[in-house]
C-alpha cells in the first residue's frame, strides 16, 4: 500500500522553497508499505498527470524493491514543467502502485501541487503555504493538530476530537492591532462528541495581550457565535462549564464562515489568538477544521501565503532591459554559468538560469550545498488519513 507521498524541489532548484518552478526539477518520494505476511514482489510505482506540460525527466515509473512481510521502502520519481508554464497554477498528479500478488493489487493516491509560487507575508492564511507562523501548545498537540488536506489541493488546519482527555491549541503569531476595528474572519466546520443534549467535548477561541502568559475568551471583546456549554459535571475537561463550539456547526458537513468584530478596544496592542480544543476521557469525533483565517484592522502581516513566483528560470531580474552588454551591477557574464545552473546571487538565488543545455543542470551548486549540509524544504503532501470534506468524518 502507499503509506505517504512527499514532494521536494530537490533535484535542481533555483530557490529551494519547496515549490516547483519553471526550469526546476523536483522529486516525488513515495513510501510503500507491505502490510501483509507474504513477500511483495514485482511492484511498480507510476506517476502520471492530467495537467499538460508536466514531464518526468527519468521516466514516470520506478520498480519497487522486493519487500519482506511487514516492511516498507521509499522510491522516487523526478518531475518537471515544460516551457508552457509561465504563471502561477496547480498541477494534478496521480501516484499508482501496481502490486501483483499483494493484498490489494493496485492502490492510487491523487495530489495537487501549486507551481510557480513563492511564499510572502499576508493578513490572510488560506493554509496553502507550507511555511507557517502558527505554533502548537498543550500535551499531545502535535498529534491533535495538523495541516490537513480535506480535499486535493485545499489545505486546512485540523484539530481532532481526541478519545482521551486533552487540552491543546493552535496559537497565532503576534498580531499588531491598528486604530480601526479589529475583525477576525475564518471558515470552519466541526463535529464534537455530543449525546442526549450533553456536549462532552468542544472548542473556544481565546486572546492574549501578554505574549501568551494569560488568555481570555475572545467573547470578552466580540461575539463568537458559540453554540452551547462544554462538558459534563464531574467529568474532567479543561473547558468544562464554558460556552464554546459544540456538536456540529449549522452547515455540517459543509463549512460556515465566522466573523468576530472585536471593535477598537485593542487598538495599538499586540495580541495573539488561539483556537483551543478540550476533550474528556470518553470517545472522540472528527473535531475542528479551520481555513481562510483573515484579519482586518491590523498593522502587520503575520501569516504566510502563496503569491506569484518572483523568479524567472531562464532570465534573471538583473537582465531585464539590459541590452547594452554592460555591467549593471548584476551577474558578471564571466562568472555566471548559464549551463550548469543558477548563479550565486545575493537575492538568495532568484536570478535563476537553468538554461537546459547541460547534462547536469544545477549540479555544481547543488553539490556545494550538499557539502555544506544544507537541507531543502520538504513537503508531506499526502498521508493516508485526511478526510473528505463532502463526506464528513
Amino acid at each position: 500500500m502507499i503509506d505517504s507521498v512527499d514532494f521536494a524541489d530537490s533535484v535542481s532548484s533555483c530557490d529551494e522553497d519547496g515549490y516547483l518552478d519553471d526550469g526546476e526539477v523536483g522529486r516525488v518520494t513515495v513510501a510503500v508499505m507491505n502490510g501483509g505476511f507474504l513477500p511483495l514482489v514485482g511492484a511498480t510505482v507510476t506517476l502520471t498527470s492530467a495537467t499538460a506540460g508536466v514531464t518526468f525527466p527519468n521516466g514516470p515509473a520506478v520498480a519497487v524493491p522486493d519487500l519482506s512481510a511487514l516492511s516498507g521502502v521509499t522510491v522516487a520519481i523526478d518531475v518537471a514543467l515544460d516551457a508552457s508554464f509561465t504563471a502561477r497554477s496547480q498541477v494534478d498528479l496521480a501516484v499508482d502502485l501496481d502490486a501483483p500478488g499483494g493484498c490489494r493489487s493496485n492502490s492510487k493516491v491523487s495530489l495537487v501541487l501549486p507551481v510557480l509560487v513563492d511564499e510572502a507575508d499576508s493578513t490572510v492564511d488560506d493554509v496553502e503555504a507550507v511555511g507557517s507562523s502558527w505554533t502548537l501548545a498543550g500535551a499531545g498537540a502535535s498529534t491533535t493538530w495538523s495541516r490537513a488536506e480535506p480535499t486535493a489541493g485545499d489545505h486546512a488546519w485540523h484539530g481532532i476530537d481526541s478519545e482521551g482527555e486533552s487540552d491543546t491549541s493552535l496559537v497565532s503569531p503576534p498580531i499588531e492591532v491598528g486604530p480601526d476595528a479589529f475583525v477576525v474572519t475564518f471558515d470552519e466546520r466541526h463535529h464534537f462528541e455530543q449525546s442526549d443534549g450533553t456536549n462532552f467535548d468542544g472548542a473556544v477561541i481565546e486572546l492574549s495581550t501578554t505574549a501568551g502568559e494569560t488568555w481570555v475568551d475572545i467573547e470578552t471583546f466580540g461575539e463568537a457565535s458559540y453554540e452551547g456549554v462544554i462538558g459534563l459535571a464531574n467529568v474532567p475537561n479543561a473547558l468544562q462549564g464554558r460556552s464554546g463550539y459544540v456538536g456540529s456547526n449549522p452547515s455540517w458537513p459543509e463549512r460556515d464562515t465566522r466573523t468576530i468584530d472585536l471593535g477598537r478596544e485593542l487598538a495599538g496592542k499586540t495580541v495573539q489568538l488561539r483556537f483551543r480544543i478540550g476533550t474528556d476521557q470518553g470517545i472522540g469525533d472528527y473535531g475542528w477544521e479551520i481555513d481562510n483565517i483573515s484579519l482586518s484592522g491590523v498593522v502587520n502581516a503575520p501569516f504566510r501565503a502563496l503569491v506569484d513566483d518572483a523568479c524567472d528560470a531562464t532570465e534573471g531580474p538583473d537582465d531585464e532591459g539590459d541590452d547594452d552588454g554592460g555591467d549593471d551591477g548584476g551577474d558578471d557574464p564571466a562568472t555566471t554559468d548559464t549551463t550548469n545552473g543558477p548563479a550565486a546571487d545575493s537575492d538568495g538565488g532568484c536570478d535563476c538560469r537553468m538554461g537546459g543545455t547541460g547534462a547536469d543542470p544545477g549540479g555544481a551548486l547543488l553539490a556545494a550545498l550538499a557539502a555544506l549540509g544544507l537541507s531543502r524544504r520538504r513537503r508531506r503532501v499526502v498521508d493516508r488519513w485526511p478526510p473528505s470534506r463532502s463526506n464528513g468524518p
